[in-house]
């Protein structure tokens, strides 16, 4: 089914998605007559071990908190021309599950988007494509480690933008902080990461106290 929410002056209440949907919002700033965004308060993705599964659903022109889980993990979503003011996750609830298929574009994260996989072993979300997104001062990548992430094209305009990062692939993008590093202190490995065709206002890539070279832009 595909639902169409209005754009309103009054912000929805939170969503929770359980079947298949394609769910499409007038956008975070319309350019019509009303100039009204859809705001929803928050969108919760559900999935259970019968009927219910919110897996391939997609989600476009929608202003909300938060992406969030409920139950087991949904895979396949697309989400894109969005705008988040709080984190977008990426880790299932119970038993414990990791996404996977996950295509996020042209979208503004103002918080972070979580992976699941808070060391250089531990799983996380794999086969995500984040790309032509801009992430504003406090938006950044938290605890993600797979080869199959591809961070491309996006702005990150605030500092610390990987936190906890390993293996993902960084491609064309764009650093344009004035103070402090792309991977937050000791808690990343950008030896671990790839690196390819990306532009920083600053050469610090990380923290000297705990990587040498630390300049590798």
């Amino acid at each position: 089914d595909t639902i169409y929410i209005y754009g309103s002056p009054t912000q929805y209440p939170d969503i929770t998605v359980n079947k298949r949907l394609v769910i499409i919002g007038a956008g975070y700033n319309p350019n019509n007559q009303f100039g009204q965004p859809t705001n929803v308060a928050n969108i919760i993705l559900f999935r259970d071990t019968g009927v219910n599964d919110a897996s391939g659903t997609v989600i476009t022109g929608i202003l909300t908190g938060r992406l969030d889980i409920s139950g087991l993990m949904s895979n396949s979503i697309r989400v894109f021309r969005c705008r988040f003011t709080s984190y977008i996750n990426m880790r299932g609830g119970s038993p414990a599950g990791y996404a996977n298929d996950w295509i996020l574009y042209n979208n503004i994260f103002q918080s972070y988007l979580y992976g699941g996989g808070s060391s250089r072993t531990e799983p996380s979300a794999t086969n995500i494509v984040i790309a032509n997104n801009i992430f504003g001062t406090n938006g950044y990548l938290y605890d993600f480690n797979s080869n199959t992430v591809i961070v491309d094209h996006n702005i990150f305009l605030g500092a610390n933008n990987l936190f906890r990062t390993f293996n993902i692939i960084v491609t064309n993008n764009i650093f344009t902080r004035t103070t402090g590093t792309v991977f937050y202190t000791g808690s990343s490995g950008p030896v671990l990461c790839t690196f390819n065709n990306n532009l920083s206002y600053l050469t610090t890539i990380a923290d000297p106290a705990f990587y040498t070279p630390a300049n590798s832009f």
